[in-house]
């Protein structure tokens, strides 16, 4: 479960409970794909979350709101197969979809693209950064929250793919 806050009154406004204030915190369970969600829901048409609570024992009972249609859903740690049950992922679970992954930043030994079943000492994957551009906040508080000095930091930097740009081949670099 990820720990969120409501960082203004401005978020959620629309569809907040009752006991999710301002400045408040909730939990959002990650809802397992594979039968983690109530029946004739998805990832698309169901945003769960569930007030904050610290103490791991009580998480079996909790009780939450789908923010998408405001109806109250029962947690359950492991399949019942009872409606309006929603089943958050294990750290089993994360822990072994993260395994199988492969590693999109480097290079199996051989310099190939890593696979899900590379093994060994990866290597290093070349980036070539293209033009930098600066860039402001994703999202802009100042029209919400008034003046933000943070809308003046010019130290952002936008990264894209290197247009037309070309490499020069080893010996003119070494030239």
């Amino acid at each position: 479960m990820m720990r969120t806050v409501v960082t203004t009154p401005n978020v959620l406004k629309n569809q907040r409970p009752e006991w999710l204030g301002p400045f408040n915190f909730f939990l959002y369970p990650l809802l397992s794909p594979l039968g983690g969600y109530p029946s004739g829901f998805n990832q698309t048409n169901f945003f769960f979350i569930t007030p904050m609570e610290t103490d791991r024992t009580k998480w079996p009972f909790l009780k939450g709101i789908n923010l998408l249609d405001a109806k109250i859903y029962q947690i359950a740690m492991s399949p019942s197969g009872k409606k309006g049950r929603v089943i958050p992922e294990s750290f089993r679970i994360i822990l072994r979809q993260y395994l199988d992954r492969r590693e999109a930043k480097s290079l199996a030994p051989d310099g190939t693209p890593c696979a899900e079943i590379t093994q060994g000492l990866l290597r290093r994957a070349r980036i070539t950064a293209g033009q930098l551009k600066p860039i402001g906040k994703e999202t802009d508080r100042h029209w919400e929250q008034g003046e933000d000095p943070n809308m003046l930091d010019p130290s952002m930097l936008l990264y894209e793919k290197p247009g037309n740009m070309c490499v020069a081949d080893p010996a003119d670099r070494k030239r």
